[in-house]
């Protein structure tokens, strides 16, 4: 599959609708197209640093290191929003969330410089302005990308700093990957989630979500499907609402010490490939 079709797929993705899975593939399908050249420049230290860590974005200050607002998502219905999220693949990929769409670019280092190239965004029409604003702004500054450092911290994860050609800087939090955590990439494993949770029993009486596994082919058409079961624990990262069936790509890590009544895998979403909404 060409680059052009692939980002022509990602651009079509929406979470509210059915999409071929090779659509929903897409961000993998990217991430694995990144080709050597500049970036074989990478120091396999510096991805390293980088990739260990989700970055989520704590300060903005300018040239004369005065604070700026306005560089967070606003909280909706009571929830506080969550942070802008920097995520530096091994391969030479940005990808940045909780904002209204994901956005994706390639990136380069060399010593202590850093450029974003090629962003590119899903293309998720948002209700919200103010947060659509914000994704723009987000998306033009990572293009004015020049500089990274990451400073160690006692006793908690770094701390990473990114300035840019106009003297501005960004602070962001480490917050250790699940690769780094469980010490692997994870694998990668396709479930279909029913739209209505189930009655279940384990240490005491609870709602399970009904899911059965999904296997696809190499071209992305599906093989087959299993059988449905009950999942006695929750994905990281979904929250299921009722009515809604949706068929995720999660990623399956083992842990490396089981608490007494607890699974020995943790199961992540990665991606929502279908979502399709079937009762109320």
């Amino acid at each position: 599959m060409h680059n052009q079709t692939q980002m022509n797929q990602l651009r079509s993705l929406s979470r509210n609708a059915w999409q071929p899975l090779c659509a929903a593939l897409a961000l993998a399908l990217l991430a694995g197209c990144a080709t050597t050249g500049q970036g074989a420049s990478n120091t396999s230290s510096s991805t390293t640093q980088l990739s260990a860590h989700h970055w989520q974005l704590q300060r903005v200050t300018d040239a004369q290191g005065q604070p700026q607002d306005g560089w967070q998502p606003a909280g909706s219905n009571g929830q506080p929003a969550r942070p802008v999220q920097l995520d530096f693949s091994q391969n030479g990929m940005l990808s940045v969330t909780n904002l209204c769409n994901q956005l994706s670019g390639r990136y380069t280092v060399q010593g202590s410089s850093l450029k974003v190239e090629q962003m590119m965004s899903t293309r998720r029409a948002c209700l919200d302005e103010n947060l659509m604003a914000l994704e723009g702004r987000v998306g033009a500054q990572l293009k004015e990308l020049t500089t990274w450092r990451v400073l160690p911290q006692q006793d908690q994860a770094p701390q990473l700093e990114l300035g840019f050609h106009d003297g501005s800087t960004w602070l962001l939090q480490g917050q250790p990957t699940h690769e780094t955590l469980y010490g692997g990439p994870g694998t990668i494993e396709f479930w279909e989630v029913a739209p209505q949770r189930q009655p279940c029993t384990g240490v005491a009486p609870a709602e399970c979500l009904k899911v059965r596994q999904v296997v696809y082919d190499r071209n992305g058409v599906k093989e087959s499907t299993g059988d449905w079961q009950l999942f006695h624990g929750e994905i990281e990262g979904y929250r299921h609402e009722p009515g809604v069936r949706n068929v995720l790509r999660l990623k399956r890590y083992e842990r490396r010490q089981v608490p007494a009544d607890a699974s020995r895998y943790v199961y992540v979403l990665d991606l929502v490939v279908e979502s399709e909404q079937v009762g109320h």
